[in-house]
């Protein structure tokens, strides 16, 4: 049962859901660019810095081979070197992944709630016009196809939400990889240079 107000109520939360999706996604895009764009670089530096020590090291090994004592922390500093490149350049392809699977979720999450927005709209109006196309809406033949677009929409957030808990597992467990490598190395290295030089 129509009530007098339910029309300018459900016209007003579905132009709000419409306006409030088309903001938080333009939003989150700007703060997810500059975001991501800082760590990339920072593990780009990080994987470069790991590949000049590689090449530092093999250089200086040439030079005093056999004098470095024990020999075996040389090893442990380029292995955990090869480890850190091999982590940030893993990290850096995984990532553009995750954040397009969340941008996708946001965008997902705000289609669902303009869909429900429109279809109290379209319930309650006396002769709904589809704001996209100006042409009339069929109220009975809308309600059934938002509900399975919305059905869709809610299948593809839900499997959606698994990816980015797996893909946020990856880049996270690859930052730390490649941070403690480079920690290994360092200590590794300055050890190497105490008890040599």
């Amino acid at each position: 049962m129509r009530e007098p107000g339910d029309l300018q109520r459900f016209e007003h939360l579905y132009t709000t859901a419409v306006d409030a999706k088309n903001a938080a996604a333009k939003e989150f895009n700007n703060e997810q660019v500059g975001a991501a764009a800082s760590r990339k670089e920072y593990f780009e530096k990080l994987a470069f810095g790991s590949a000049a020590a590689i090449a530092a090291i093999v250089s200086f090994v040439g030079t005093h081979s056999g004098r470095l004592q024990p020999p075996w922390l040389l090893r442990c500093s380029l292995i955990s070197l090869v480890v850190a490149v091999v982590a940030a350049l893993y990290r850096n392809l995984r990532f553009p992944s995750y954040a397009l699977q969340v941008r996708r979720n946001m965008w997902m999450e705000a289609v669902i709630k303009e869909t429900e927005h429109k279809r109290g709209y379209v319930q309650v109006a006396l002769r709904p016009v589809d704001i996209d196309t100006g042409k009339p809406i069929d109220p009975s033949q809308y309600r059934q196809e938002s509900e399975e677009f919305q059905t869709k929409v809610a299948a593809n957030l839900e499997r959606g939400a698994k990816r980015v808990i797996r893909l946020v597992r990856e880049v996270n467990a690859s930052e730390w990889l490649c941070l403690t490598a480079v920690g290994v190395a360092t200590i590794s290295l300055v050890w190497l240079a105490i008890r040599n030089f």
